[in-house]
């Protein structure tokens, strides 16, 4: 696991070499040729755009790491879960594919400003999380690993890596997920409200996620809300609009997403069957 010699490269370097581990790994994808690149090129411009290439490749290392180290998919959170990418290079595996999935990869769409923020977090024991910490100590001097809540981060320069180690956490992700599913008739995640916003009222990709975290921040204007009306359908009336857009202000929230859904379901499965 050779994480410094990222560290050593300049941003456009990082992207670079993402770029190009991306397209090396496009072949063995489960993706068409033409479909995989399209799915790539549009991801790439976010990482790009947001300087996440480093996030991407320290993820990369850690999950080779691994996944030589015990025999099971590295299951995560964070952005990365619901990435093409991640899934390209190996990442993830055929359990958290987007496209069958229906994951849409956001734009920090899940940062919360409840503590450190990491968009990429793996399931491993305490020991092994330890046994990583002191491989990139040794690489990068800076590193350290806090332990929050449930969880350990590493944090590597700007880069924050999530450790959950109890089963227990995902349980309760899984249950309060499960409740908040049975509640909600229009949509059951972001992602819902996503493809709802995107291809049911012709909203663009970047004004779905504008429009939704608006909603989050309590910041629709009344121009946000007669958009909204004018585009939904004709056929629903004036009451029905305004609950459908109540609806999704009451529900989107900064906690649930079918990405944490699936994974949680996954690691409980693989662990604790039922």
């Amino acid at each position: 696991m050779n994480i410094k010699k990222y560290f050593d490269m300049t941003s456009e370097k990082q992207f670079i070499y993402l770029e190009n581990l991306v397209i090396k790994n496009i072949p063995y994808s489960c993706y068409e040729i033409e479909e995989a690149y399209k799915l790539a090129d549009k991801e790439l411009k976010v990482i790009k755009e947001n300087n996440w290439s480093i996030d991407f490749l320290i993820a990369y290392e850690i999950s080779k790491y691994i996944q030589k180290r015990i025999d099971y998919i590295n299951y995560f959170f964070g952005i990365g879960a619901s990435s093409a990418i991640a899934y390209m290079l190996g990442i993830t595996g055929e359990e958290l594919e987007p496209k069958k999935n229906g994951f849409i990869f956001e734009k920090d769409f899940y940062k919360s400003n409840v503590g450190i923020y990491a968009r990429f977090g793996f399931y491993v024991n305490s020991s092994l999380s330890n046994e990583i910490f002191n491989i990139v100590k040794c690489q990068i001097k800076k590193s350290k690993l806090d332990f929050e809540g449930e969880r350990y981060i590493l944090a590597i320069g700007n880069v924050n890596i999530a450790f959950y180690f109890d089963i227990n956490t995902f349980q309760r992700y899984y249950c309060r997920l499960e409740e908040f599913a049975s509640l909600d008739k229009f949509a059951t995640f972001d992602e819902d409200y996503l493809n709802i916003l995107h291809f049911g009222l012709s909203y663009s990709y970047e004004d779905s996620l504008g429009f939704l975290r608006k909603c989050r921040d309590n910041q629709l204007t009344e121009t946000d809300k007669n958009i909204f009306f004018s585009r939904c359908n004709k056929r629903l009336s004036l009451d029905e609009k305004k609950s459908f857009f109540n609806q999704i202000k009451k529900n989107v929230t900064k906690d649930f997403s079918k990405t944490i859904y699936v994974a949680s379901r996954l690691i409980l499965n693989e662990y604790y069957p039922f």
